[in-house]
């Protein structure tokens, strides 16, 4: 059965809507549709007009209407007219300048009124000015179920492709070397900016914050200041190695070589084997998932309930994990990832609290013996899910799963610039690989390779490199600055600005 997405959302890296202004100036809603209606109902930039026009999300507003949308609104509680309650407009007509567009184009791009013309002519100059890429974490705002609508079925992964509306790609060659999102300007920072050490192993941005986890501490950038805290301050110790932060209540929690660690704004407040159920002080990692706080260790995975204050221990009788050396966790909407050192990736699934482990079927840790069967090595070190792409970091080479198929990447049969990798961050349909040699970014959408590489000697300039996946056709040309090492810890973004940790200070890329 056909499945539906109700989201109006932009796929992969295609040539973005113009989108019209309808918050800030009301009568410039229908100009600003019109404009869109004008690029974009040709087929020769794919018609997004029309896909957007025939979906329900163009008629969400309308939908509000009748005898079942009222006794849809009475499940969740409205009295009165679904039409003017706020509940169901923030999913159905989030703009209020003009409900009857439904969920129009602005809603899920952002205002346009900066943009509107520039996006045609440039996504890197268009996103300062405003433009917004929606993906799998703003669908589910909305695609949730929920007492209005509890049988709600929505998986991103497959939905999205029944609302995408992509440009339709041009020549190979162009498609494949353009330069669209390629960050080409850095600017870095260091000890004598604030830092509390060059040794700089996770990033963390939360909203105009930016927070890092140090060799000597927690550094938070704010304002373009920095402000530190260590042992003295209450840390457990003061190696950091992962900072996670609750977008609702702001609480930042942080994991170190001898404990873990939370922030309320004022204080820390430490967790150790001495004085809490932690399963060892040694920890490499550190997520939220609703109340759960999960860390991974060097003896298992440990889960506290910040309301309970309830402890759990996973270990080899209670999770299927081959080894316990828990090397790095994530968690998204739906579940949480462990990369675990010699046990491959393993998911939990809180909603129906069950594990599910992903090994590499061959068993080899240092080669891949059959590809596409799995992850590429045991030995995995990160995890990252987004849009429903799953990517998968090891000291062998890079995997990626899309929920369906596997696909296995090293540096000898694809364009990845290096096998030893530390860290990877998902982003949309993206997988982001700090490595020992620079950053390596992986396009699902786009079948290609970007690798960024600091040239050796004198100045901050940075090699910039596109490979095609097989790695057989490349391109490659300078910019004029870098990030300061090429031995990457991490990598985290700040809407479409990039932060990246390495040996020797961060650095904040744009395009």
């Amino acid at each position: 059965m056909k499945r539906f997405l109700a989201i109006f959302l932009l796929a992969g890296v295609a040539v973005p809507l113009v989108i019209a202004l309808a918050q800030d100036a009301p009568d410039a809603q229908e100009a600003g549709e019109s404009l869109c209606q004008t690029c974009h109902e040709t087929a020769g930039t794919g018609n997004q007009w029309a896909v957007y026009t025939q979906s329900a999300h163009s008629r969400s507003f309308a939908s509000l209407a009748g005898e079942k949308a009222e006794g849809v609104a009475a499940r969740a509680g409205v009295d009165g007219d679904p039409k003017v309650s706020e509940l169901c407009l923030s999913c159905h007509a989030p703009i209020a300048a003009d409900r009857a567009a439904g969920v129009s184009c602005e809603a899920c791009h952002g205002s346009g009124e900066k943009y509107a013309g520039v996006c045609g002519e440039s996504f890197a100059k268009a996103v300062p000015l405003g433009l917004h890429l929606s993906g799998e974490r703003q669908c589910v705002n909305c695609h949730v179920k929920s007492k209005a609508h509890p049988d709600l079925d929505f998986l991103f992964v497959l939905d999205w492709e029944d609302i995408a509306h992509p440009r339709p790609p041009a020549k190979s060659d162009e498609a494949l070397f353009s330069t669209e999102g390629i960050y080409r300007h850095w600017e870095i920072f260091t000890e004598k900016d604030g830092l509390p050490h060059h040794m700089v192993f996770g990033v963390t941005p939360a909203g105009d914050d930016v927070w890092f986890a140090t060799e000597d501490g927690v550094a938070l950038y704010r304002d373009g200041e920095f402000k530190t805290w260590s042992v003295a301050e209450g840390l457990p110790h003061r190696a950091v190695t992962q900072i996670v932060v609750d977008e609702e209540t702001g609480e930042v929690w942080a994991s170190t070589m001898a404990g873990i660690a939370s922030f309320d704004g004022e204080k820390w407040t430490a967790y150790t084997q001495e004085n809490s159920g932690l399963a060892n002080n040694c920890t490499f990692g550190i997520t939220l998932f609703d109340d759960d706080v999960w860390v991974a260790t060097f003896d298992g995975i440990s889960r506290y309930n910040r309301k309970t204050g309830e402890w759990k221990k996973y270990y080899l009788d209670n999770a299927p994990l081959e080894e316990v050396w828990i090397y790095g966790t994530e968690a998204d909407h739906e579940k949480v990832n462990f990369a675990v050192w010699g046990g491959g990736l393993v998911e939990y699934f809180p909603a129906e609290d069950r594990f599910a482990a992903h090994h590499d079927p061959d068993g080899s840790f240092e080669m891949d013996l059959i590809q596409n069967d799995g992850v590429i090595s045991q030995m995995t070190t990160s995890v990252s899910r987004d849009n429903g792409w799953t990517f998968v970091a090891s000291y062998f080479g890079m995997s990626a799963y899309n929920g369906r198929d596997w696909i296995e990447m090293d540096m000898d049969n694809s364009g990845l610039l290096s096998n030893f990798i530390n860290f990877v961050k998902a982003r949309r349909s993206e997988g982001w690989f700090a490595t020992d040699r620079g950053l390596s970014s992986f396009d699902a959408k786009r079948d290609r390779f970007v690798n960024y590489r600091r040239l050796d000697g004198p100045g901050d300039f940075c090699e910039i490199t596109i490979r095609s996946r097989d790695g057989k056709r490349s391109k490659t040309f300078v910019s004029g600055s870098s990030f300061p090492f090429n031995f990457i810890w991490g990598v985290g973004f700040q809407g479409e600005d990039i932060w990246v940790v390495t040996s020797n200070g961060v650095a904040r890329g744009r395009y």
